[in-house]
């Protein structure tokens, strides 16, 4: 027969672990973030590099390939600017809206002195890149895609955010990103 259990000073209790072992999860993700932050800069430069190159039509060739994705007999056949467009940035927004639906509602977002600042930069977000390109494609038929950079900008700020980290203040961060440091708790 087994001796019964007596608990020592040296045994952690199992809440613990769990919480350590999440709070090292969450250190692991920042890092993480970060990391995206920067992938995110390199990939724009070297697109941007590539683009404007003598080798750009092998650009336009890379985002026309045609990729299938196979579930069981569901498939999916269409170029990769199809892929990124339609369904990864579909993805990236929804969560963009998720996180700032749940600021409005519990967060910094939900007082109105706190969600001025965050609320005039994101209709500066808007306005000013549209403003921008329609400066510069005034007349031209392509003014129809005002609207492009208007949508790209949040992708940037969240991929230079990640870069900053906590450097910045949490209600600089509040409408790109819900982080613990920039949720208001209520009492």
């Amino acid at each position: 027969m087994p001796a019964p259990y007596t608990p020592t000073s040296n045994v952690i209790p199992r809440p613990q672990i769990l919480t350590a072992k999440a709070l090292a999860a969450v250190e692991r993700f920042s890092h993480i973030e970060a990391m995206s932050g920067m992938a995110l800069v390199l990939a724009a430069i070297a697109a941007l590099l590539w683009a404007n190159s003598s080798t750009s039509l092998s650009y336009e060739a890379f985002w026309h390939t045609r990729v299938v994705l196979s579930f069981g007999s569901f498939s999916i056949r269409e170029s990769l600017h199809f892929l990124v467009n339609d369904g990864l940035m579909t993805i990236f927004f929804l969560v963009v809206e998720m996180e700032i639906r749940q600021e409005i509602q519990d967060g910094a977002l939900s007082y109105a002195e706190m969600a001025i600042l965050p609320l005039g930069a994101a209709l500066g977000g808007v306005l000013v890149p549209a403003g921008i390109y329609l400066v510069y494609n005034f007349g031209a038929d392509s003014a129809h895609g005002w609207a492009v950079p208007t949508a790209t900008d949040i992708a940037f700020a969240i991929g230079v955010l990640a870069l900053l980290g906590k450097s910045i203040p949490g209600n600089l961060r509040v409408f790109c990103w819900r982080s613990p440091s920039s949720t208001i708790s209520r009492r």
